[in-house]
C-alpha cells in the first residue's frame, strides 16, 4: 500500500482500490472527477468524519471534518 499526499488532498491505493481523503469537499470532487477520467469507478458513497477535541494549551475546542471517497479501477482484458 502507498500514500500519497499533495496539499490537504491524500489518497491510499493498493492494486485496483483507491482511498481519496479530503477535508473540503469540493477538492474532493475535483480529484474524484479527475480520477474518473483515468478510469478509475466511485465505489459507494462519500464517508464523512467529524472529530473534536480540546486543545488544552489554548484552552478551547477544535473540530475537523474530512471526506473520503473509495475508487476502484476494472480489469481490463
Amino acid at each position: 500500500m502507498t500514500a500519497n499526499g499533495v496539499g490537504r488532498w491524500k489518497a491510499w491505493a493498493t492494486g485496483g482500490y483507491y482511498v481519496a481523503q479530503n477535508d473540503d469537499l469540493r477538492t474532493l470532487e475535483e480529484e474524484v472527477s479527475s480520477l474518473m477520467d483515468q478510469g478509475w469507478v466511485p465505489t459507494g458513497g462519500v464517508a464523512v468524519v467529524h472529530r473534536t477535541w480540546e486543545n488544552d494549551r489554548k484552552g478551547w475546542t477544535e473540530s475537523a471534518t474530512t471526506f473520503y471517497q473509495a475508487m476502484t479501477r476494472p480489469a481490463h482484458a
